[in-house]
């Protein structure tokens, strides 16, 4: 099988680059560290697209965030994009956005009563007056 293999000395010559390219010292740690845990998953096998692709399935699989994956992803990719090996590249996953928050995180009328009298029992009218703006045709116009 055609690829690449991920060497002490390539590693090096990356973290040497990063630097010297004055990344932020944590995100040269992070990086490094997601390529030591993709070279460890990799059990000797050489570097190639599919590998890389079938990271990025693992990861997923093992039940890391969708975030979480792209942030592993983009650390293989400015690796790959360094070292020349462009063919490796895999994609990130799609992450939909909310526009709106979930249901689940909206009071109810009850905790939002709470919060006023909490409020106004701490003298905290502002505060009162602005959840009530806020709250107000949520909770009292249909």
């Amino acid at each position: 099988m055609k690829g690449h293999v991920l060497t002490n000395e390539k590693l090096w010559e990356f973290e040497k680059s990063l630097r010297e390219a004055e990344y932020e010292a944590a995100t040269v740690k992070k990086y490094l560290r997601e390529l030591h845990s993709f070279r460890a998953w990799l059990e000797g096998r050489v570097v190639n697209k599919e590998g890389a692709a079938a990271f990025k399935i693992y990861l997923q699989e093992a039940g890391y965030a969708p975030s979480t994956v792209n942030t592993k992803i983009s650390a293989l990719n400015v690796f790959f994009q360094f070292a020349g090996w462009e063919e490796c590249k895999v994609k990130f996953l799609r992450i939909q956005k909310q526009i709106f928050r979930s249901r689940s995180k909206e009071l109810s009328r009850d905790e939002y009563i709470k919060l006023l009298k909490a409020a106004r029992a701490k003298g905290k009218e502002k505060l009162a007056l602005l959840m009530e703006a806020i709250c107000l045709p949520q909770y009292f116009i249909s």
